[in-house]
Parts: C-alpha cells; sequence; structure tokens
C-alpha cells in the first residue's frame, strides 16, 4: 500500500486511513500546514492517538508527531475528539515525576 489520501479543504485537511484491504477506516483532521509532514509516511488507524506511523523504526503517534512531544510530555486533545489534530486542538503537558529510563 502506498502513503494515504489527503482531502485538503480551505482550513485544514484529512488523512484518509484505509484498512489493509483498501477500504476507508477513518480520517483524521490535521492543519494545512501540517501536510508536508504527514505526507512523508503511510498512517494507520490508531484507537489511542487516530492515526500512527512508524518513523525512523519508533512506532509513534500523529498527535506526538506533529508537536514533537518528548518523553515527559502528554498529548492532549482538547475538545476530546482524538481523530482531529489540528493544531489548535493539541496540547503539551509536562507528566510530573516521570522517571525517563521507562521511556527510553
Amino acid at each position: 500500500m502506498g502513503k494515504n489520501k489527503l482531502i485538503i479543504f480551505k482550513d485544514y485537511a484529512e488523512i484518509v486511513i484505509c484498512n489493509r484491504y483498501g477500504m476507508e477506516s477513518g480520517r483524521v483532521k490535521i492543519s494545512v500546514e501540517d501536510i508536508a509532514l504527514v505526507e512523508l509516511y503511510r498512517w494507520s488507524y490508531n484507537l489511542r492517538s487516530g492515526a500512527s506511523s512508524t518513523i525512523n523504526g519508533r512506532h509513534i503517534g500523529i498527535n506526538r508527531y506533529l508537536t514533537d512531544a518528548k518523553d515527559d510530555e502528554r498529548v492532549y486533545w482538547l475538545n476530546g475528539d482524538r481523530f482531529d489534530c489540528r493544531r489548535s486542538n493539541l496540547d503539551i503537558r509536562k507528566i510530573k515525576g516521570i522517571d525517563r529510563r521507562l521511556h527510553n
């Protein structure tokens, strides 16, 4: 399978997520300024983060990829919709008391 189809609207874009049979299984909203970042990779449906990909051998959620979140940070969706990864909807927060060794 190739990369995801992108549908571009006036103020946001959608990544079309397809299952292994090529059937659409969902869409993830992103900010227009993130199109160049996401079109580099193939994104798959992921219940935890909306979509995920393997980048440099590491499995990463699109929310963390777009925000460049560090190991001691968590990314939240302000409206609660994990399929809305527009920058205006993502909020990064530090995780208090984290042991960084658990995340390496």
